[in-house]
């Protein structure tokens, strides 16, 4: 009973790696700006801008600074369905933020064009500290938490996922906002980390984004959880 209990486990564990789409982590030597995708899937990740790890960062170690510029700073990643096209089904955006400046709002990952169409979604925090995520065209998918949810020179959690036709937003494993409808999320657009894909200079981010994670066809939480402290595979 037991192995089987375990194989069960296993494979469930294996099919939700499998599905992780891009797992950008931005670890490495000082000032180097060369990012990759440590998925199954290896996209290729392309540095715009002055991008460049600084070492220490945060308490993880070491991770990409961008300094707020706007969008000629931004991590590029080709269109592709697997970050793009998560139709009505489950998915999750997950990873590590740590913002230095959140007076004005600024951008964690993009792929849109504009708010009325060719929108997939766009997760920001804006200068309330308030955590917000928008999806589908004309964005009839918004959550937004309180204020004062991301604070600045603090290291952060944050996670939006999608189970069911229910999308919740995390912050530091604490569910902070919900959505409920199987809102259509598709775009023919790159996405970005760092910046407001395609809408110049607008909503930089400023600080350090040590990992983003895309999973598509699984979503991870739906209650109340303890946040990892580590870098997750």
């Amino acid at each position: 009973m037991m192995r089987g209990i375990v194989a069960t486990q296993h494979r469930a564990l294996s099919a939700l790696r499998n599905a992780v789409s891009v797992n950008v982590m931005t670890q490495g030597a000082n000032n180097s700006v060369a990012f990759t995708d440590s998925s199954h899937n290896a996209l290729t990740v392309t540095t715009t801008g002055d991008i460049h790890v600084v070492t220490p960062a945060t308490s993880l170690g070491s991770a990409a600074y961008f300094g707020g510029v706007g969008d000629h700073n931004h991590l590029d990643l080709a269109a592709n369905s697997l970050l793009n096209d998560f139709g009505t089904g489950d998915f999750c955006i997950d990873g590590f933020i740590y913002c230095t400046d959140n007076s004005v709002e600024r951008t964690i990952i993009s792929c849109a064009v504009t708010w009325s169409s060719d929108v997939a979604y766009n997760l920001t925090i804006d200068a309330t500290g308030s955590l917000r995520f928008f999806a589908g065209n004309g964005i009839p998918l918004q959550i937004i938490s309180s204020n004062n949810v991301v604070l600045n020179n603090t290291l952060h959690w944050i996670e939006v996922s999608r189970i069911s036709g229910v999308t919740r937003l995390f912050c530091d494993g604490n569910l902070v906002g919900s959505h409920t409808g199987s809102v259509n999320i598709y775009s023919n657009n790159a996405t970005w980390i760092g910046a407001f894909t395609h809408y110049n200079n607008q909503t930089p981010w400023k600080g350090y984004i040590p990992q983003i994670r895309v999973t598509k066809g699984f979503g991870r939480n739906s209650a109340n959880y303890t946040p990892p402290t580590q870098l997750q595979a």
